[in-house]
């Protein structure tokens, strides 16, 4: 809801209240993404520092990013404007947002994806500590790079896009899904019982991370594309309706199951469901395969969704 809303909000006061050229979005959201990036890299650092190297425990990560979080709240509040100029009642938002997923296939078989997608994206959130802590990993250089491979996917996503190169979003979210599908099935073998290898897991991990580098912004050029403006809050919100409760159903049946099994298991529903997304990824490729409209007309950088 919080990156819906975030998205949802600086579009509309780029393009309503502020007039800014539409072109400009791509750029806005792909420097912040890069920054994004360098931040959470230097925060897994910091964050291993103090729990660590200077034996703070694993609380005070949580403690030294409290004035931070503070000062991001204030910032905020002294900066950004709300748009109250065109409100909508929350049904009408719902109802406007269903209304548009329903009568625009492209728009359901892109919340299909997205909802598939970032639901196994949330549970390998809860996943990677217990299968690496165990082996002495230290978590915050782990995350660290994590969110190295996830900048430079998102490199990779302004390289194949550039006027040299040229690759569509489409083609790129197709690979990011593959990919995604491929390191869940090493991730399944690697994390045996009695045969584990934290190699392994470790790369496929960094795998995974690449791939959502290429799928955020893939997936924000063809929302933006697609999703009307006027019903981006509210189409957004629908999508992660069924993302939640898939990650919440996971986490259960997780929580039910032995450690070790259960996070085997784990990785074999997410292979499933991730098989299921490269489904509807065929499907929407099929559908949209002639719309000009989705194409990348010249080299730009690309909206990324906010780090999960």
């Amino acid at each position: 809801m919080l990156f819906s809303a975030f998205e949802a909000w600086y579009i509309h006061e780029h393009v309503e209240r502020h007039d800014f050229p539409a072109e400009w979005i791509p750029a806005t959201f792909a420097r912040a993404a890069f920054w994004n990036h360098v931040l959470a890299v230097v925060a897994g650092v910091a964050a291993e520092a103090v729990a660590s190297w200077m034996g703070l425990g694993p609380v005070a990560p949580f403690v030294a990013a409290i004035p931070l979080l503070a000062l991001s709240g204030a910032l905020a509040l002294h900066n950004w404007g709300e748009n109250y100029d065109r409100q909508r009642a929350f049904s009408r938002t719902c109802a406007g947002g269903l209304r548009c997923l329903l009568s625009d296939r492209r728009v359901l078989l892109l919340g299909t994806i997205q909802a598939l997608f970032e639901s196994v994206i949330f549970i390998f959130v809860f996943l990677w500590t217990p299968v690496l802590d165990p082996h002495g990993a230290p978590l915050g250089i782990v995350f660290s790079s994590f969110m190295a491979a996830s900048l430079l996917g998102s490199s990779l996503y302004r390289i194949a896009t550039s006027k040299r190169y040229h690759l569509q979003p489409m083609h790129l979210l197709s690979l990011a899904v593959l990919i995604v599908v491929f390191s869940l099935f090493m991730l399944t073998f690697s994390t045996s019982p009695g045969q584990e290898s934290p190699v392994e897991s470790f790369i496929a991990f960094l795998l995974i991370e690449l791939a959502c580098g290429l799928y955020f912004p893939s997936m924000s050029f063809l929302r933006r594309k697609v999703i009307p403006e006027t019903e981006q809050a509210g189409v957004l919100n629908w999508f992660r309706v069924p993302l939640h409760l898939l990650a919440c159903l996971g986490l259960l049946v997780l929580h039910d199951s032995d450690r070790k099994t259960g996070t085997r298991n784990m990785f074999s529903i997410c292979s499933a469901v991730m098989v299921m997304a490269l489904l509807a990824v065929v499907g929407l490729f099929t559908v949209v395969r002639h719309d000009a409209e989705l194409r990348v007309p010249s080299p730009t950088g690309e909206p990324y969704a906010p780090e999960l």
